[in-house]
């Protein structure tokens, strides 16, 4: 690795050196680490403060435990710029202070006015009260406002040894790396740690680490100042100690929590032989996992929050577009090879793909299928119903043949959660219904969707062939249902034939899946098709890394093995055509079919929105607490106020951009009225409904903002800046300015070029 940027102990070298290494091109993001005590470690601060006062003002934050920690070498610049005020010295307890007021303290300080730059004193303190959130937020906003440096203190001794990985460097390098996605591209992150250690240690004068996204890596020796290999080959000066490594741990969830022992021992396993390969890196998985769809559904609503940091985990392939649209995950086209995209069947990739770029990584595929219990269909000469009206039929007949008083013709999921909106669409297309027509108008409550909602009602109540539990049962509890004999058929996935009763029951004839049946012969089967993807969140600063971590994971057997082991179908190609798979699982063979007649969720407009309404009027219906006609018209009314609603804020944002880049001509409200074909009285009502204020109003004070800003960055003349901004009446303009901001335009600029000039 070449480095272009080499820092020398101040007493080995002289301070001298230090005033090219630690200039103004000194990158934002390295951190100095100096200092035994007695070897000079104030005195290197503050000339490295000195270093930087050319640049203007510079603001010392010293961070100290209870105990004052300030700095004990005084000298003529130190006692100077602090009398003339180009030094602004700060103490801040970390042990007393609360981290709100820390905060608050902080940003007051950054607010009061510009500096060249900051250097927090003994920031490894920070680091040292445990709390990583209040390090990573402090760090985040001094960054954010003026050039940073972090000088970190002593470096601990430990059975007279020095230890190159206190636990508070290694901290406070976790959290910067997790700040290193606001820094420019290609800044990097170098760690030079500047230390003057006594000759007994052994080392030399200065230790060089490189802090990149897969940790803190401590480099042999640095490439001289001068030197100029391209390979950036690294010199080992003799007796220096061999490389320390602090390996960058990633958390890892390659599965949710449909999980036996013997595929937990697989992934387990395949962790371990992945980690033997890399000594730098550590992949590991969470201490707990989810044992439920509602405690998984739980931990990523807390990852959606920021409270959960894994580096790579599983979704629902549903929740990817609000992901995507909360800027919570990386897109991953840049790192998936074409070789890769090979390998998935096609209807797993497109499940993973938004706009055209793709945002997961296929991990299981599921279709909606009916499963059925082909041992009673045989005892009676029946084959799997094709037709609604045969499974009726069908049903009614088990039902009377059975014993079991409790038996039901057929289950299915009916509570509130998403499996209702996949059962309830595969029930709405076999009846010949959509969502919406061609135009994006939502048409549930028309006649095919109000049929295909009575026919699950009836199911119920009617027909008596499902159970009257049905508004409240799960999944999960529909599968308990089937499995243990209570049903002849249920709505469910093909992962239920990879549950240990389920693969039993196959063995032994009592299980197998067929298309939905549909109410028309001349009317193709159709289901959804379900799905879960990996993601790597956009914390992960090296989204290569964890791209790598997914292509070693998958090797050709580990495909294998977690197709027959695995709780829903591969995505991938190979498993369909692979002997030993179809001899542990022969219903694969079956799977090109039911996947061909599939739909994916975000081929369905605003699926979120629907699955919301459907997941509470549906079943509202089930319980009979509202007709279909009556929970139909409100999920389409609903529906109809969410479109008009985005289409709004889509007009309103036009007429926002058409302001912001046209402050120069003339604006009114009848052209941008007419600009989104609006009539001017609904367009005013509209505007002051959403932003909060008239049309009038927001268009002065975006003129006035802009007037602001070229008096304060150009020569132009006051009558100049007015008609820049608009403003053809030079005397309006200045009573506009001076009614918004209490002075006029000329006073406004003066006061400008002074503040600029005191700093």
């Amino acid at each position: 690795m070449k480095r272009t940027h080499v820092t020398t102990s101040p007493s080995h070298f002289g301070l001298d050196r230090l005033d090219q290494l630690l200039a103004p091109s000194s990158p934002r993001a390295v951190v100095y680490l100096q200092g035994n005590p007695g070897t000079g470690r104030d005195s290197f601060a503050i000339h490295f403060a000195n270093s930087c006062n050319g640049q203007g003002d510079v603001l010392w934050i010293g961070i100290h435990a209870s105990t004052p920690n300030l700095p004990r070498a005084q000298n003529d610049w130190w006692n100077e710029a602090q009398e003339s005020g180009r030094l602004h010295f700060h103490e801040i307890d970390s042990i007393t202070t609360s981290p709100a007021r820390l905060t608050t303290k902080l940003r007051q300080l950054i607010n009061a006015q510009t500096f060249a730059r900051a250097i927090v004193f003994n920031a490894d303190l920070l680091a040292l009260t445990g709390d990583q959130t209040l390090c990573l937020s402090l760090i985040q906003m001094l960054r954010r406002s003026v050039p940073l440096s972090l000088l970190v203190g002593t470096l601990p001794h430990i059975g007279g040894e020095l230890d190159l990985t206190p636990p508070a460097f290694v901290a406070l390098a976790d959290c910067l790396l997790a700040t290193r996605i606001a820094l420019p591209a290609g800044s990097g992150l170098k760690l030079d740690v500047i230390k003057s250690p006594s000759p007994d240690h052994g080392l030399p004068p200065t230790l060089h680490y490189e802090v990149d996204d897969e940790g803190v890596k401590f480099l042999p020796s640095p490439v001289p100042a001068d030197d100029s290999d391209s390979n950036g080959t690294m010199y080992s000066p003799q007796g220096f100690p061999p490389p320390i490594i602090t390996p960058r741990k990633y958390v890892v969830m390659p599965e949710m929590f449909y999980m036996d022992s013997d595929e937990e021992r697989l992934l387990a396993s395949r962790l371990d032989e992945i980690n033997a390969g890399h000594s730098d890196k550590q992949f590991v998985m969470p201490d707990s996992r989810s044992s439920t769809s509602i405690d998984y559904n739980n931990r990523i609503e807390e990852f959606k929050l920021g409270r959960r940091q894994w580096d790579f985990f599983v979704v629902d392939a549903y929740r990817l577009g609000e992901m995507v649209d909360r800027n919570l995950i990386w897109p991953l086209g840049e790192w998936l090879t074409e070789e890769w995209r090979n390998k998935y069947l096609p209807v797993a990739l497109d499940q993973c793909t938004i706009d055209g770029q793709i945002w997961g990584l296929p991990h299981w595929i599921n279709p909606g299928v009916m499963l059925y219990r082909p041992d009673l269909l045989a005892r009676h000469g029946m084959q799997p119903p094709k037709l609604s009206s045969e499974l009726v039929e069908q049903c009614l007949f088990l039902q009377k043949r059975e014993k079991n008083s409790d038996f039901a013709g057929c289950v299915f999921a009916g509570a509130q959660f998403e499996a209702l909106t996949c059962t309830f669409l595969e029930f709405l297309w076999n009846s010949g219904g959509e969502v919406y027509d061609d135009a994006l108008r939502p048409i549930l409550s028309e006649t095919a969707g109000v049929e295909a909602l009575r026919f699950m009602v009836d199911l119920i109540y009617r027909h008596g062939i499902a159970p009257n539990i049905t508004p409240d049962l799960n999944e999960a509890q529909t599968t308990s249902i089937f499995l243990d004999g209570g049903a002849a058929f249920v709505r469910n996935w093909p992962q239920v034939l990879a549950r240990r009763e389920g693969a039993a029951a196959l063995r032994n004839g009592r299980i197998a899946m067929a298309p939905f049946p549909t109410t028309s012969a001349d009317m193709a089967p159709t289901s959804i098709l379900g799905g879960f993807c990996y993601v790597i969140p956009r914390h992960v600063k090296s989204p290569e890394t964890m791209m790598r971590f997914y292509t070693d994971f998958y090797s050709d057997d580990t495909i294998s093995e977690l197709a027959v082991r695995g709780w829903a179908c591969s995505p991938f190609k190979t498993a369909y055509a692979d002997k030993h798979v179809l001899r542990l699982r022969p219903w694969y063979a079956q799977m090109h079919e039911l996947l061909n007649a599939t739909r994916t969720r975000k081929s369905i407009p605003h699926y979120r929105d629907l699955t919301r309404l459907v997941r509470r009027e549906v079943n509202l219906a089930l319980r009979q607490m509202k007709s279909p006609e009556g929970a139909l018209s409100t999920i389409v009314t609903e529906l109809q106020h969410g479109l008009a609603r985005q289409e709004r804020g889509m007009r309103l944002q036009k007429v926002l951009d058409h302001i912001r880049t046209h402050l120069h001509e003339d604006i009114t409200r009848d052209g941008m009225a007419a600009l989104v074909r609006l009539s001017p009285s609904y367009f005013s009502t509209l505007f002051s409904e959403t932003v909060g204020c008239s049309f009038a109003r927001y268009v002065n004070e975006r003129r006035i903002e802009k007037a602001r800003q070229l008096l304060e960055t150009s020569e132009l003349t006051i009558a100049e800046v007015s008609e820049r901004v608009g403003y053809t009446d030079h005397s309006y303009f200045c009573h506009v300015f001076r009614e918004t901001t209490q002075m006029p335009p000329t006073q406004y600029r003066l006061q400008a070029l002074s503040r600029t000039s005191h700093h």
